[in-house]
């Protein structure tokens, strides 16, 4: 027999359906709710349960909405009502850890930023279409485009068809983790990745930036390595007839341009006495000049033009010709007597020498970090301490004609090479 209160009835129901009643002893397969016009103020809603205590509660529920709210109680339906009510105890719950009440509102809000962006969605390798195409657009250099492509095509084979809006901080991580090659190689994949999510969060393809919070590895920075004047010498003596090498070599060993600056060199940019490195062809963007010592100038002249590449070929080129000259000078190394040390290729060594023998003469830090076009503390940190002021002035002194065989002097300097006169020119 079904019990009736104020507008709400609650009956035990059989396995066919049917209301039991008071003292019948059937099994109770459903209790059920109805809710009359009463207390829906339109038609009557009905509702079954399980247990007879959800059923009580339901009614509890509803009493207490139909109190505070009136009929607008029933314009959600009861169960979405109890759903709404479970996830506010859930999100009351997460408050403890949020420091702050969380709202349905600001839940829901959450989720729809996430699931569906503004902006649409895009899977990864659409997304990277656009953003390499949006960086080609960007007047970047040729080489870091190249590099980009390549980061990608690899990026792809694991995140190909995933929606950017749903990859994780701990996708990414996972991910760099088993990235065979060294920390620095991580590192780089991590700061594309975050210029990457930077360009989809400004698309609206997703709410943020899950590559920021992934560290980056700490890298162990390597000792600055550079070559002994005698190795610079060897090099040189090596090279004086190789009209296409020489220049660019020379260049770098003592005016110290990187060797992007170096290969995109044009010799209407070599002046008499400086060197003009535009800003679109420096490392930094930033255009400065760079002095022509005195001996530099002597390795120039022989090879100077009006205009045209300095070295007529690309990085790759110089590259391989860079090493295929350290191994011509090891051999003819190998054959004085008594043989000499092997000459053995450090990373970025020509600039690197020419910075160290250039601050180490001049004593000048502000004027050495602006013929390098870096900082202060850079300059600190690489170059400083490295070579005496001897043995930078031995350094200065090589030139065409003195370069082999070089005489070795002692930490006093008696008795050998005049101190060159290096040109301090403020650009």
């Amino acid at each position: 027999m079904a019990s009736k209160l104020s507008g709400v009835s609650i009956a035990k129901i059989d396995e066919n359906r049917v209301v039991i009643p008071k003292n019948a002893n059937r099994r109770v397969a459903w209790w059920r709710v109805t809710l009359g016009k009463k207390i829906t103020g339109a038609k009557k809603v009905r509702r079954f349960f399980s247990k007879e205590s959800e059923a009580k509660e339901f009614i509890e529920l509803t009493l207490e909405s139909k109190q505070v709210e009136g009929h607008e109680a029933f314009i959600l339906t009861p169960a979405i009502r109890a759903e709404a009510r479970r996830c506010q105890e859930m999100l009351d719950a997460a408050a403890a850890k949020a420091g702050r009440r969380l709202s349905l509102t600001e839940a829901v809000g959450f989720f729809l930023r996430h699931a569906l962006p503004h902006g649409g969605t895009r899977v990864f390798k659409e997304a990277a279409l656009e953003f390499l195409a949006n960086r080609e657009s960007k007047n970047l250099k040729p080489r870091y485009l190249v590099n980009l492509r390549s980061q990608f095509r690899r990026l792809e084979t694991e995140f190909s068809t995933t929606r950017v809006n749903v990859i994780t901080s701990q996708m990414i991580e996972s991910w760099l983790n088993g990235l065979k090659g060294s920390a620095k190689t991580r590192n780089n994949y991590l700061i594309t990745l975050r210029t990457f999510f930077d360009f989809c969060v400004k698309q609206k393809w997703c709410s943020e930036n899950p590559a920021s919070d992934v560290d980056k590895a700490v890298l162990d920075e390597p000792p600055t390595e550079i070559l002994s004047v005698d190795e610079a010498a060897r090099l040189l003596a090596c090279a004086q007839d190789d009209a296409e090498l020489l220049p660019a070599l020379a260049i770098q060993l003592f005016a110290g341009l990187r060797r992007s600056e170096v290969c995109a060199l044009d010799w209407s940019e070599v002046r008499d006495d400086e060197i003009e490195v535009k800003a679109a062809k420096s490392k930094t963007r930033a255009r400065r000049t760079v002095t022509i010592q005195p001996n530099l100038a002597a390795w120039l002249q022989p090879f100077r033009q009006i205009t045209g590449r300095v070295f007529p070929r690309s990085e790759d080129a110089y590259n391989e010709r860079l090493n295929a000259l350290v191994i011509a000078a090891n051999k003819q190394g190998a054959a004085e007597m008594p043989p000499l040390p092997l000459i053995t290729w450090k990373r970025n060594c020509l600039r690197h020498t020419a910075a160290s023998m250039l601050l180490a003469f001049l004593k000048n830090d502000n004027l050495t970090a602006l013929e390098l076009g870096h900082g202060i503390e850079v300059l600190h940190r690489h170059y400083k301490g490295l070579v005496g002021k001897v043995e930078a002035a031995r350094y200065w002194s090589l030139a065409p004609g003195a370069v082999s065989p070089i005489e070795r002097i002692d930490s006093a300097g008696q008795g050998t090479l005049d101190l060159p006169a290096l040109h301090a020119v403020e650009s």
